[in-house]
C-alpha cells in the first residue's frame, strides 16, 4: 500500500468515526495520525488557514510541512530546522505536554532545541529536520530483512521501554512514519518530535485516543467509551510496526474500514512464509487480542530474536 493510499484511508477512517463520536476532529498531520478522540491541545493545532505564514526569525523561509509544522532555515545556522506551531496561549495542556517532552533525555528522542513565542501566532518548539522516515524507506526499499529488523527494532523498544519506564505513554509516536533517520543513514534512527505523549504517572489508563487505524489495537475498538491501558496498547503497535518492517504490508488491512476493524478485533493473525519461526513468535506475542496476554517490553528484550547477530533460519511453525 502507498503512502497515498494510506493517507486517503486514514481521511476516510475520520469520517468513519465522525458519525460514532460528538468530539472528533479533522485529519492531523499528512503522515496519516488518525484522531479518535484526541487531546484539546491536538484540536487547536488543526484550527490553521491554508494561507497562514509563519515567521520564527526574521529573515526565515518557510515551507510547510505538514497542517502546523514548518521548515526553516536562520540566517546564523546553514541546516534546516523544523518548528511546530501551537496557535494560542500557553496553555495547561501545552505546558504538561512540553514538560512531558523536555524529562525524557534519550539518544533515540528528538528533543526541543528552542522554544519561541510569537505573539501574533502562539508558541513555536523548534527541532532538527531528518532526511527521510522509515515508512518512506520501506515503500521505497521494500521489506527489511531480519537481520536488519531486529536490530533496528531493538533500539526501538529500547526507546519506548525508557519512555514506559519514565512514566510516559506514546501512542500514535509508535509508527513507522514517526521513525526518521539523519543524513541518508536509515540505520541511525530516531523518533520525531512526540506529539502528545500520555502522562502515566498516576496511571496507564487514558481516555485519550490518537491512533492510526493501521496501529489501533483491538481494545481501543471493543468499546470506544471505555478507557484503556496506553502502555499495553503501545506494545501491539510495536508489533504492528515490525510487521509492516517485516512484510511492507498491515496484517490486518482492508479496504473497507468496518471490515478492517473486524479483522482487528477478531482475525487470526496472518503468517508470513518467508519468517523465521523466532520472528513470527514476537509477532504473536505482540499482537495477541487479549492485552493481559500480550508480551511486556521485558519480554522482548530478552527474546533470542532481539539478541541475534545473524539472520535466523529455522523451520516454520504454525503459532495458532
Amino acid at each position: 500500500m502507498s503512502s497515498r493510499e494510506e493517507e486517503a484511508e486514514e481521511h476516510s477512517y475520520l469520517e468513519h468515526l465522525d458519525d460514532q463520536l460528538d468530539d472528533t476532529v479533522s485529519d492531523s498531520e499528512e503522515a496519516q495520525a488518525c484522531c479518535t478522540q484526541a487531546p484539546k491541545r491536538e484540536r487547536r493545532a488543526h484550527q490553521i488557514s491554508e494561507s497562514k505564514t509563519v515567521r520564527v526569525n526574521e529573515p526565515s523561509v518557510i515551507s510547510r510541512v505538514t497542517n502546523n509544522v514548518f521548515a526553516f532555515r536562520d540566517d546564523s545556522r546553514e541546516d534546516q530546522r523544523l518548528c511546530k506551531v501551537h496557535y494560542g496561549e500557553l496553555d495547561e495542556d501545552f505546558r504538561e505536554e512540553l514538560s512531558i517532552i523536555n524529562r525524557l533525555k534519550h539518544p533515540c528522542l528528538t528533543p526541543i532545541e528552542e522554544l519561541r513565542h510569537k505573539p501574533e501566532v502562539g508558541s513555536v518548539i523548534i527541532y532538527k529536520k531528518s532526511s527521510g522516515n522509515l515508512r518512506d524507506f520501506i515503500e521505497q526499499n521494500g521489506p527489511m530483512s531480519e537481520k536488519v529488523a531486529s536490530k533496528m527494532f531493538r533500539k526501538i523498544v529500547d526507546t519506548v521501554d525508557y519512555c514506559h519506564q519514565k512514566n510516559v505513554g506514546l501512542g500514535n509516536n509508535i509508527r513507522l512514519y514517526h521513525i526518521v533517520y539523519d543524513d541518508g543513514h536509515s540505520s541511525q534512527i530516531r523518533f520525531d518530535m512526540l506529539d502528545s505523549p500520555i502522562d502515566t504517572s498516576d496511571s496507564p489508563v487514558t481516555s485519550l485516543r490518537n491512533y492510526s487505524v493501521f496501529y489501533c489495537a483491538p481494545e481501543l475498538i471493543f468499546d470506544i467509551e471505555n478507557d484503556f491501558d496506553i502502555v499495553k496498547a503501545d506494545l501491539w503497535s510495536l508489533g504492528i510496526l515490525l510487521f509492516k518492517m517485516l512484510t511492507d504490508s498491515y496484517p490486518f488491512h482492508d479496504t473497507d474500514l468496518k471490515k478492517q476493524f473486524t479483522r482487528i478485533c477478531h482475525q487470526r493473525l496472518p503468517l508470513p512464509g518467508h519468517l523465521s519461526t523466532s520472528a513470527l513468535s514476537v509477532l504473536a506475542s505482540l499482537l495477541h487480542k487479549n492485552p493481559e496476554k500480550r508480551a511486556t517490553l521485558e519480554d522482548l528484550k530478552n527474546h533470542p530474536w532481539l539478541n541475534s547477530n545473524s539472520e535466523i533460519d529455522e523451520p516454520k511453525s504454525v503459532l495458532f
